[in-house]
């Protein structure tokens, strides 16, 4: 069975958490309380973590079962905290390790276009002045470079965050009064 995500009324909010009404009340108290949303929803994972950091500022007639509700509400915070973290260091790393894959990719690249050059310019460099071969030679290099270059401009492109198209504004604009001559 999968746990609920919102609840409707304080009522509903105390049976996901396990806790009585009277003792979530007085959470409910506290000055920094969670609020419900515009739906009149309430968060449970937004009250578990609220409960298990502030079940000490309550006092009141906490049952030893609500004790022990507090303290594993706790320990699932905790948990999901955990896991987050795992996810977040997992997607990290595959992100790291597709970066690093296209990186490789350019630099191999690179490396052999630049390896091939003494056999494919020495004929073109026979008769040539040292000037001449300069430039030839930065040419080269730099049309190499600016390929890995423009490689490492399409990865990054790729990499961006697709957005939605931005919403055209729902404003009706005013007449022009000069235009309409008054």
């Amino acid at each position: 069975m999968k746990a609920a995500r919102f609840a409707s009324s304080k009522t509903k909010l105390a049976a996901v958490l396990g806790l009585s009404r009277q003792y979530l009340y007085a959470f409910f108290a506290l000055p920094d309380s969670p609020r419900p949303g515009s739906n009149g929803m309430h968060n449970v994972l937004t009250w578990r973590k609220y409960i298990a950091a502030r079940a000490r500022k309550v006092k009141g007639a906490a049952t030893e079962r609500e004790a022990l509700q507090v303290a594993y509400l706790r320990a699932r915070v905790e948990r999901e905290h955990l896991e987050l973290a795992e996810l977040d260091n997992s997607i990290r790393s595959s992100i790291s390790n597709e970066i690093s894959g296209e990186a490789c990719r350019i630099i191999d690249c690179l490396t052999g276009e630049i390896q091939r050059m003494p056999h494919q310019f020495s004929g073109v460099f026979a008769g040539k002045t040292p000037n001449q071969i300069c430039r030839l030679w930065q040419r080269e290099l730099d049309q190499s470079f600016q390929k890995a270059s423009a490689a490492l401009d399409k990865i990054k492109e790729q990499s961006r965050r697709k957005t939605t198209k931005k919403k055209e504004a729902n404003v009706i604009p005013f007449p022009d009064r000069a235009a309409a001559g008054n």
